[in-house]
């Protein structure tokens, strides 16, 4: 308290013998907030009203929503996108005679292959072989957009999802950035920091843009293919150029290993939001929930998962399984269903199939055919039983 008191007396006096100098740095200061407030209220209103994947508020679930999506009508491997968004054949309400799954998922959702290699794509084949005329329609509806989470799959639940009356909804959580990177809310308050200021978050995401400019115009080019255009890495793999430099690619991968940290209170806290929000979606969806474990590839490559432990800050905390294991017990005390891939995709990729795009970690057309048989029986076993 007495050196509170020291320093405003000292700054009194300052005050009184330099005027004019204090006087041009309030000018300033002044300024310069409120350029800042400014600036952020432009922001704020930009990202509201026309979000974008550069401009959009992440303490808003709809902001981003709307800003990672696609447009409708934009083509997606030749396929345009239906009216809301997603790369998918326009989506149809239920009837009584009808089998409709809704699979929510990120970027996997989206995929990084043609339509008809798409895992929902092979999982609705596979109902449509076991079904026959049982029903009169069969579809799996891919809600897929990049870069969003368990919060957005929520949002998407409540405002869009049952909507269409499907027997099965399908939450896919990606380990590789669904637990650490989003949180199970549909709203984060923004920090008090230069950080949390949105002016900020864009001017980093314009910086990122650049960085991976390379990548970013490699799927986009792959991604406006057009109709009919089967690249040809998707019958032989060692075709395909790898999307990041050996740097970037093991830079994501060693962020995202963290999530196999025991130690870490940041994995124990955010497995634990993971499992409040699907708590949440149970009670949405009763018996008609399932969540689908997508593994990263550190968790199916052996090569990959050593040269990531080998460098790890606590190699000794590191449980490969970590995130399949808390979540399949909690579900498990809870009675929700789980389909976890990981032991199907490890078994190819030690039979030496590869399974991941190069340097992408996102499944080639081989992970996606093996994702949507497993996905495709687990249903046809479920609703047929």
């Amino acid at each position: 308290m007495a050196f509170a008191s020291l320093l405003l007396f000292a700054a009194a006096r300052w005050r009184a013998r330099c005027p004019r100098v204090v006087r041009t740095a309030d000018l300033v200061l002044t300024n310069a907030v409120a350029i800042v407030i400014g600036l952020e209220l432009v922001c704020l209103v930009w990202s509201r009203l026309w979000p974008s994947p550069l401009v959009w508020d992440e303490s808003s679930v709809a902001s981003g929503l709307n800003a990672c999506r696609q447009k409708p009508g934009s083509r997606w491997f030749g396929l345009p996108c239906n009216s809301g968004g997603y790369p998918d054949e326009q989506f149809f309400v239920a009837g009584d005679q009808d089998l409709v799954v809704a699979v929510l998922a990120d970027s996997f959702g989206l995929g990084v292959v043609p339509h008809a290699y798409h895992f929902t794509t092979v999982a609705e084949r596979r109902l449509r072989e076991s079904f026959g005329t049982r029903f009169q329609r069969i579809a799996v509806h891919d809600f897929g957009i990049a870069s969003i989470g368990l919060s957005h799959y929520l949002y998407l639940l409540d405002h869009e999802v049952l909507d269409y009356r499907p027997q099965v909804v399908a939450i896919c959580l990606f380990v590789g950035n669904d637990v650490l990177h989003h949180a199970p809310r549909y709203a984060q308050s923004r920090p008090l920091t230069v950080q949390g200021l949105l002016s900020y978050q864009i001017a980093a995401r314009l910086f990122a843009v650049r960085e991976h400019g390379a990548a970013a115009a490699q799927l986009a080019a792959i991604g406006a293919s057009e109709p009919g255009e089967i690249p040809p890495w998707i019958a032989d793999p060692s075709l395909e150029p790898p999307s990041f430099p050996v740097e970037e690619y093991m830079r994501i991968e060693a962020e995202r290993f963290a999530v196999l940290d025991a130690s870490a209170t940041a994995t124990d806290r955010a497995l634990g939001r993971v499992q409040d929000g699907l708590d949440y979606a149970q009670r949405r969806l009763g018996d008609r929930l399932l969540v689908v474990l997508i593994p990263d590839e550190f968790q199916v490559d052996e090569q990959l998962f050593e040269q990531l432990l080998a460098a790890a800050p606590h190699p000794q905390s590191i449980q490969r399984e970590l995130p399949q294991r808390r979540i399949r017990a909690h579900c498990a005390a809870r009675g929700i269903a789980v389909l976890d891939l990981l032991p199907a995709l490890r078994a190819r990729a030690a039979a030496g199939e590869r399974v991941y795009h190069r340097r992408d970690t996102h499944w080639n057309a081989a992970g996606n055919r093996i994702g949507g048989e497993a996905l495709g029986a687990w249903i046809a076993q479920r609703v047929g039983g």
